[in-house]
């Protein structure tokens, strides 16, 4: 049940960056605080909940013994996405909003808001199916 609900979860933010990420591009919002520093938010529980599950389901197969070499590369693939999206965003988000050191290229934030959804829209699909 409750890997359900963080499937959810993980689905519902993935489609969220992944609409704004398109949106952004043609919507210019001149709010005092901008929807990214909200979203942000949620994308950093996310990456936090996808890696932490992408860990126990890989210490889950390797406990387990041999599950088949396409459970295998999904749970990897997983898991490795997981921890690199973990560390890119916290990277970025801690620079940002801690040091207020952000580089205005952008391209670090764009690999991120590619990777998010890709990595929570997959992993949240398997935790809603295998359920």
């Amino acid at each position: 049940m409750y890997l359900r609900l963080a499937g959810i979860y993980l689905v519902l933010s993935g489609f969220v960056v992944a609409a704004y990420f398109i949106l952004s591009a043609v919507i210019e919002a001149d709010w005092e605080i901008t929807a990214w520093e909200i979203v942000d938010w949620f994308m950093a529980a996310g990456a936090l909940l996808a890696l932490g599950i992408g860990w126990l389901q890989k210490r889950e197969m390797e406990n387990h013994g041999d599950s088949g070499l396409a459970r295998f590369i999904t749970v990897n693939a997983t898991f490795y996405a997981a921890a690199a999206l973990f560390l890119l965003f916290f990277w970025k988000w801690f620079a940002a909003v801690l040091f207020q050191n952000e580089d205005d290229s952008g391209v670090s934030w764009a690999v991120i808001d590619v990777l998010y959804p890709i990595v929570t829209m997959s992993l949240g699909r398997r935790l809603w199916n295998d359920e």
